[in-house]
């Protein structure tokens, strides 16, 4: 009996205890600021600059991530479907859009630039006449080259550098490898030889090498010559004035076959006669048939007084003159 008083003390006092602990909990006070608001145990956090996220965000970001699609295909039989796969749902953004367009258009201009189909063989050239079509190649170079680095414009001003003669150069590019390639060439009416170089020359005074063949007649030995008239329309330089080539034209016509036409800037155009010495008539071909009068009547003079000169000028007419040393 006493054991069982005893016991159900104890049992009391324990139960005390809890009671005066809970109470002693609800009457702790509470904490305040100078301002009167309750401070929580958890510490305040500050953050500047930096987005904070809290965990229910994340988690709720890191399950739209991973957010997954999925098929559910039915069959025929009522109630019953197949259930595919689940694919995964992706979400591209800009710097990865812009990403895989950079890699695919390299690779598409690198598959441009070295597939055979775009790749020029031999371009296809018009107008020439006395020039091969191996020279020209040399110069334009483009064969095995892709069709979309060739630069029409390029190769107009090469060509144009390299053949002097050519004018009214046009060059184009069509697909899929196609180069065609169109000149006119000067004519050459005569051939200038100064200072030991020969060239031909076009009626309009342009000068370009010798090549190829030309049947020319007229042959001009230039001495004293300094500097060229200008230019011509096309922007080529003239080395020979127009007129004067008409008046060369003319001279060559009146002089006998096979013999070089003369020209010195101050005496003009003449010949070497066949007895020895030269002869001139000026600037111009203008009176000609009056010029070889007088000069048969120099000529004739001379002989009789038994006098060889070096040179005889009849470019003025009513003075003409003669030299017995050059």
């Amino acid at each position: 009996m006493t054991t069982h008083t005893q016991a159900r003390k104890r049992s009391d006092q324990i139960r005390e205890r809890r009671q005066n602990r809970v109470g002693r909990s609800k009457k702790r006070p509470v904490k305040k600021n100078q301002r009167g608001s309750k401070i929580s145990g958890v510490p305040p956090i500050v953050a500047r600059g930096v987005h904070v996220r809290t965990m229910d965000q994340t988690r709720s970001k890191r399950r739209r991530t991973n957010t997954k699609r999925r098929y559910d295909i039915a069959l025929g039989v009522p109630g019953a479907e197949v259930r595919l796969p689940a694919i995964p749902h992706i979400r591209i953004g800009w710097r990865s859009l812009s990403g895989i367009l950079v890699v695919l258009l390299g690779g598409l201009l690198y598959t441009l630039l070295n597939l055979p189909l775009f790749q020029v063989q031999l371009p296809e050239i018009e107008g020439i006449q006395r020039l091969a079509e191996q020279e020209i190649n040399n110069v334009l170079d483009v064969a095995g080259t892709s069709v979309f680095e060739v630069v029409p414009s390029q190769l107009e001003d090469a060509l144009g550098e390299a053949f002097p003669e050519f004018y009214d150069i046009s060059v184009s590019v069509g697909l899929p490898a196609s180069v065609r390639v169109s000149v006119m060439e000067r004519q050459p009416v005569l051939a200038w030889e100064q200072d030991g170089f020969t060239v031909w020359v076009d009626e309009t005074g342009v000068a370009f090498p010798p090549r190829g063949e030309s049947a020319l007649d007229v042959r001009v030995l230039a001495q004293n010559v300094q500097g060229n008239p200008g230019t011509s329309a096309d922007g080529k330089e003239v080395l020979v004035d127009p007129a004067l080539i008409l008046a060369i034209q003319q001279v060559g016509s009146q002089i006998p076959e096979g013999v070089d036409i003369l020209y010195d800037p101050q005496h003009g155009l003449g010949w070497m006669d066949p007895k020895g010495w030269q002869v001139f008539i000026g600037q111009s071909g203008d009176d000609i048939d009056e010029k070889l009068l007088v000069y048969d009547a120099v000529v004739n003079k001379l002989k009789q007084d038994q006098i060889k000169p070096a040179m005889i000028s009849v470019a003025q007419i009513d003075a003409p003159f003669y030299r017995l040393e050059q």
